[in-house]
């Protein structure tokens, strides 16, 4: 038997005390309209580490760093991947999601898929932090928010809304007071 699962990432960038989010374009296949991170699908066969640099890169424009991965840039040498820390870490990791949550099944049944999500925070690498909308209809927009600000977007705490599962804040609350404190 096959695994029926799909694995993402959902990369926190962090610029001092806020965090880059946007919000999804129609062109997008679920949550059309709701806050998200930048991220996606893990391609056959590619280490974490650079999926969560290529999808950023992909999306905005914006180089990350791992804190802890000497990869750092490593899509940047080339078209080729020289070097990746041990393929048994994933610097940055904060968390895994299972997206077959029963409530979402019920309260949001577009947007269940067998999906696994992986929370990774990074570091902005630094020079102008403007984001820019590589994906036209993916991204209406990119802004740079402070969780406080996040937690007052719609639907974010409620079950019933497709944003609670877009942007989690029960878990992020948990996985972000480290860096952030309370919000």
């Amino acid at each position: 038997m096959s695994n029926p699962y799909s694995i993402g990432v959902g990369v926190f960038i962090r610029n001092k005390d806020k965090i880059l989010v946007g919000e999804r374009g129609p062109k997008c296949a679920r949550g059309a309209g709701c806050l998200a991170l930048p991220g996606g699908k893990v391609d056959p066969g590619e280490y974490i580490v650079l999926t969560v640099q290529r999808e950023v890169e992909d999306e905005t424009g914006l180089v990350v760093d791992l804190a802890g991965s000497r990869c750092a840039n490593t899509l940047h040498e080339g078209t080729t991947h020289k070097h990746v820390d041990s393929p048994f870490s994933i610097p940055g990791l904060l968390a895994v999601t299972d997206h077959l949550d029963p409530l979402q099944q019920v309260s949001c049944p577009e947007d269940v898929i067998p999906h696994l999500s992986l929370w990774i925070m990074t570091i902005y690498a630094g020079g102008e932090a403007v984001p820019l909308e590589r994906e036209k209809g993916k991204c209406n927009w990119w802004a740079w928010m402070t969780p406080k600000e996040i937690a007052t977007w719609r639907g974010v705490d409620d079950p019933k809304h497709a944003q609670y599962y877009w942007t989690p804040m029960p878990l992020w609350r948990k996985i972000l007071r480290p860096y952030f404190g309370e919000f």
